[in-house]
């Protein structure tokens, strides 16, 4: 945690020294506060702009959270429990969020870069417009999730289950699905120049791939190009 050593305002040393009582409520496993009580530090820790570093959340219960705009980059939350967290606008750059649950998360707008959520369950959470490029989506449930405009360049979804979700003017260029499940997966104006196709399954019951650019698409299943170009509205260009 990053708090300045030198603050401008009267309040200043009052904020350090909260931030401090709340920063070690939340942190010390032996602490008889409620689960309610850390959550409300570490909300007041996010509210007073704190940047939370690698803090540790590993195994949180943390559902239905306010932490719009919170600054926790390599922040260590595998299994935490974050089904419909506010974390739109969030910096996760970085962060462990392995085996976590964020159905119904609102990340939209949210920043991940790097970030590992394999085997995460995001079920029907939002993503639009997410900056999500080189996240490890590996073995993770993101039925009905939406990525709209999202950055997903390099990301990986190998194993995936990507049922009914909405990926409309996404960037996946060179983003790996090996393996991904893609029934009713809508990849309408999304960009997938060099993704990798190979083992998926459902791709025949793809929702759109209207507009969708698959120039350099990687190892796809026996017919697809042809099915996409042919009969679902693709382009193929450099």
């Amino acid at each position: 945690m990053r708090i300045p050593s030198n603050p401008s305002r009267r309040t200043g040393a009052l904020l350090f020294g909260c931030a401090l009582l709340s920063l070690s409520r939340l942190s010390d496993p032996a602490s008889a506060d409620s689960g309610e009580d850390k959550i409300e530090a570490l909300q007041s820790l996010v509210r007073e702009g704190v940047l939370l570093e690698g803090i540790q959340l590993v195994g949180f219960r943390l559902e239905g959270i306010d932490l719009k705009g919170a600054r926790m980059p390599r922040a260590a939350m595998s299994r935490a429990k974050l089904a419909r967290a506010d974390l739109r606008g969030a910096t996760l750059e970085g962060a462990d969020l392995t085996e976590a649950v964020l159905q119904e998360a609102d990340l939209n707008g949210a920043i991940l870069r790097g970030a590992n959520l394999a085997q995460a369950d995001l079920w029907k959470a939002t993503l639009d417009g997410a900056d999500l490029r080189a996240v490890d989506f590996s073995h993770a449930v993101l039925r009905s999730a939406r990525f709209g405009r999202a950055d997903l360049a390099g990301s990986k979804f190998v194993g995936a289950d990507l049922a009914s979700a909405d990926f409309r003017s996404a960037n996946l260029a060179g983003a790996d699905f090996t393996g991904a499940l893609l029934r009713r997966t809508d990849f309408a104006g999304a960009d997938l120049r060099g993704a990798t196709l190979e083992g998926t399954t459902g791709w025949t019951s793809i929702q759109s791939l209207e507009g969708a650019n698959i120039h350099g698409i990687v190892r796809p299943p026996v017919g697809f190009v042809l099915w996409a170009l042919n009969s679902s509205g693709a382009v193929d260009s450099p």
